[in-house]
C-alpha cells in the first residue's frame, strides 16, 4: 500500500467524534469549548429585547397618529367654521351694497331722513 491509500484508509476507519453539549475539545494543541449553545441563547436574547424596544417604537407611533387624527379633525372642524364665515362675509357685502342697507344706516347710524318725511319724537317727562 502507498501511503496515499493508507491515509485514506485511516481516515475511513475513524470513527466520528461525539461529544457531549459542554465538551471540551483539544484542536491543534489548545482547548476549545462548545459553546454554541451560547451563542443560541444570546441570539435569542438579542432577538427578545429587539422584539420589546421595536413594540415601544409602534405604541409611541400609534400615540402618535391618535394625535395627528385628533388635529385632523380640529382642523377640519375650523375650515367648515371659515367657509361658513366666508359665505355669511359674502352674502353680507352683497347686502350692503344695496340700497335698503344705505337708508338703514343713514336711518339709524346717521339720524338722515328723507326731505319730506316728518319724524314724530316722543316728549321727555
Amino acid at each position: 500500500m502507498t501511503q496515499r491509500a493508507a491515509k485514506q484508509n485511516s481516515t475511513a476507519k475513524a470513527k466520528p467524534k461525539r461529544y457531549s453539549r459542554h465538551a471540551v475539545v483539544i484542536q491543534d494543541r489548545r482547548i476549545v469549548h462548545n459553546y454554541t449553545w451560547l451563542a443560541g441563547l444570546a441570539v435569542i436574547v438579542l432577538m427578545g429585547v429587539i422584539c420589546s424596544v421595536v413594540n415601544k417604537a409602534s405604541d409611541k407611533l400609534e400615540d402618535k397618529n391618535r394625535a395627528y387624527e385628533q388635529q385632523i379633525e380640529a382642523l377640519d372642524n375650523q375650515i367648515a367654521e371659515q367657509k361658513q364665515r366666508n359665505e355669511d362675509l359674502q352674502t353680507r357685502s352683497i347686502y350692503i351694497t344695496t340700497k335698503q342697507f344705505i337708508e338703514e344706516f343713514a336711518r339709524e347710524k346717521l339720524g338722515l331722513v328723507f326731505e319730506d318725511e316728518i319724524i314724530f319724537r316722543p316728549e321727555d317727562n
